[in-house]
């Protein structure tokens, strides 16, 4: 009888450790989104599993949050680059930190790059060699098919508004050695496809998913977010104030200015040109200039004094302003903002006239530097 008992209860026993088993491994799959582990494919290698991750990561996020921090400088250059609705990843993996934005695609598409160092400027022309990946954003009707690979592995993503992309590992065909196997994410929204590409399968596939799975709206498209549809509200200056209070105002609005010319934030600043000034310029010329002198010498900026100008064609202050060069030496420069419907805008002086040459192309400025 003693050892009848004993036997019923070692069953028993193997019957709970059994049973705990059992429900330890469903709990460790429904908290990794029901996945299990699949077989090989033809090439002998394990599919990608993106709906793992993917689906968690973008759970975790609303349709409607802010794309990653790191994107927070280039955001408003991108914005003025390109007029395609912009889907970005909120939330960015350690691999792909190191932002910016592909200057030679603009207008109805625009790129990031997603570096191995962090960039020297928002808008870059890069290397694959410096590049982790990329983020394209295409219209539809134009995205080719390439030719020199095959998806070996397909998975299906859902991003936090319910749009299904896939996830693919994708292995060069027709020229063994010439490519190198990678994987890419790609989802279509509003007539445009967006995809992201590493260069290389040993980027963690982990970090691809997070990026792909988290991708929102930051402006344009169905669903817009109230940043993009709504028109922003400036504030207005009165012109009531004393000059010194509206001296502290222009002051202020040359600080941002410039601050923004110091992060290379060029859509910023053709943004706030006043109506004369901004008409000398195209966006592209402008863009295009400011970067040449961005590119051809480093300079620091510095608002000495601010002087309400007694005109009878608005409000105008003129700024001093000191430009610190890199070997220590340094100039001051006349310019002026004024106030024109409710906020203080830049507008040139002959000194900037000068400078950034508005009749002349891009390439007669060039020629006109060396």
């Amino acid at each position: 009888m003693i050892l009848g008992v004993i036997g019923a209860l070692l069953v028993l026993s193997l019957v709970g450790a059994g049973a705990f088993a059992a429900l330890s491994l469903d709990d460790q799959r429904e908290r990794s989104g029901g996945a299990q582990e699949q077989p090989a494919n033809d090439n002998g290698n394990p599919p990608a599993r993106a709906g793992d991750a993917g689906n968690i990561e973008s759970a975790l996020v609303p349709p409607d949050a802010p794309p990653d921090p790191a994107f927070d400088l280039l955001l408003p250059t991108l914005k003025e680059w390109t007029d395609a609705p912009i889907m970005l990843p909120a939330k960015l993996p350690n691999e792909f930190k190191n932002v910016a934005v592909d200057e030679s695609r603009s207008g109805d598409r625009y790129g990031i790059v997603f570096l191995y160092t962090s960039p020297e400027r928002i808008l870059q022309q890069w290397a694959r060699a410096d590049a982790v990946g990329t983020l394209m954003a295409t219209p539809t009707s134009e995205q080719a098919e390439n030719e020199y690979f095959k998806a070996t592995s397909i998975e299906t993503v859902e991003l936090p508004d319910g749009t299904e992309a896939t996830f693919s590992h994708m292995e060069p065909v027709g020229r063994p050695g010439a490519y190198s196997p990678y994987w890419k994410g790609e989802f279509e929204k509003d007539g445009y496809t967006y995809t992201l590409s590493t260069f290389s399968d040993e980027i963690d596939e982990g970090a691809v998913q997070q990026a792909l799975s988290t991708m929102v709206l930051v402006r344009g498209g169905t669903g817009e977010t109230a940043e993009g549809s709504a028109e922003a509200t400036e504030p207005t200056i009165s012109t009531n104030l004393g000059s010194e209070e509206i001296e502290a105002e222009a002051e202020g609005a040359a600080r941002e200015y410039y601050r923004a010319a110091g992060v290379e934030d060029w859509g910023y600043t053709y943004e706030h040109l006043d109506s004369d000034t901004q008409g000398l310029f195209t966006r592209e010329e402008w863009f295009l200039k400011n970067q040449w002198f961005a590119d051809n010498g480093f300079v620091v900026y510095n608002i000495e004094s601010a002087e309400r100008l007694g005109t009878s064609s608005g409000v105008v202050v003129e700024v001093t302003l000191r430009l610190t060069y890199e070997d220590g030496s340094s100039t001051t420069r006349k310019t002026y903002f004024v106030l024109e419907d409710g906020e203080w805008r830049h507008a040139f002086g002959q000194e900037e006239d000068d400078l950034f040459m508005p009749e002349a192309s891009y390439e007669e400025f060039v020629a006109a530097q060396q």
